[in-house]
């Protein structure tokens, strides 16, 4: 669906779009893959709160540099850059806003069909508002910071 939204926001399909298809079929393999075979269980909430933050400096570096390398993303950073280009708001502001998005429509669907809310938390929360930001940092220090400076 967010392929297909890509292709009507750009009024163009690439090669790039469509990629991205098997790239999250692959990218859902290799995080059940990494999910069976590191099994990390926190001993306590501030264990639990520092590997997020890893996690959470880690994914938001990922996306940064697939974003600025215009390599494949996943559908969801890529409708997320599409949306930043055509409409010409800052990526980590978007990703940020869709982010938060994706969370509002979960728990709109889940009150509307009468589901239980799954798989969202306090990290998925955190995950949400924090991303965007910490693209922003990275942007900084990558950008203005090393490669001006250096």
């Amino acid at each position: 669906m967010f392929v297909g939204i890509q292709c009507l926001l750009s009024k163009k399909i690439t090669k790039e779009y469509l990629l991205e298809i098997p790239l999250s079929f692959v990218f859902g393999y290799l995080n059940d893959f990494y999910d069976y075979i590191i099994h990390i269980t926190p001993s306590s909430f501030i264990h639990s709160l520092l590997l997020l933050c890893i996690a959470l400096l880690c994914i938001s570096l990922g996306v940064y540099l697939t974003s600025e390398t215009n390599f494949v993303l996943n559908p969801g950073d890529g409708i997320v850059k599409t949306i930043s280009e055509v409409f010409h708001y800052p990526f980590y502001n978007v990703k940020n806003m869709f982010d938060i998005s994706m969370i509002l429509c979960s728990l709109v669907l889940s009150w509307i069909t009468h589901n239980p809310i799954m798989g969202i938390g306090i990290g998925t929360i955190i995950s949400a508002v924090m991303i965007g930001r910490l693209i922003k940092v990275w942007q900084y220090l990558l950008q203005k910071r090393l490669f001006i400076e250096v």
